[in-house]
């Protein structure tokens, strides 16, 4: 179980990654707008598929804001930079489960907390305007909390996986 959950989700990072490559140079400029809220209809309804539904995806579940999203072949990303780094983690994650095992108990949690504290101190501390967090900080908090959380669920899934058996 652990095994597909990391051929998925390595699948859709370079997925992410990919995208803007795929794409005619220049095409995908500024996506600025809400979490929640499909705002740029517009613009990746008229990509090729699976590139137009990576687009979709990050539509609904980020806030594309071009200042903190990486741009490739002068696209912009899918997903800004911290976005990217959770998603990219979940790749991660359960890839080193196929290696590494994780006992499902109580330091679950504390893995948790633990990664995911350096993106709640990065993000706390730009909201309240206290640092403007970096490109490379975005992404590295994410990858951490990304990959601690891909990391418990394939964890949690091997747990249930085994129990079935």
């Amino acid at each position: 179980m652990v095994l597909v959950l990391a051929v998925v989700f390595t699948f859709f990072a370079l997925l992410l990654v990919f995208s803007p490559l795929f794409l005619q140079s220049g095409s995908v400029t500024d996506l600025s707008g809400s979490v929640g809220v499909i705002d740029n209809a517009w613009v990746w309804n008229e990509l090729p598929f699976p590139v137009s539904a990576v687009y979709a995806f990050g539509d609904v579940l980020c806030h594309q804001e071009l200042e903190r999203s990486f741009v490739l072949n002068e696209n912009q990303m899918p997903f800004c930079a911290r976005c990217m780094g959770i998603w990219i983690g979940f790749a991660v994650g359960p890839v080193l489960l196929c290696f590494f095992r994780l006992p499902v108990d109580f330091r679950l949690v504390g893995l948790l907390i633990l990664c995911c504290i350096p993106l709640g101190i990065d993000g706390f501390g730009q909201l309240f305007g206290w640092w403007a967090s970096s490109q490379a900080s975005r992404l590295v908090t994410g990858l951490f909390c990304g990959g601690g959380l891909g990391a418990i669920l394939g964890a949690v899934l091997s747990l249930s996986s085994e129990k079935k058996s």
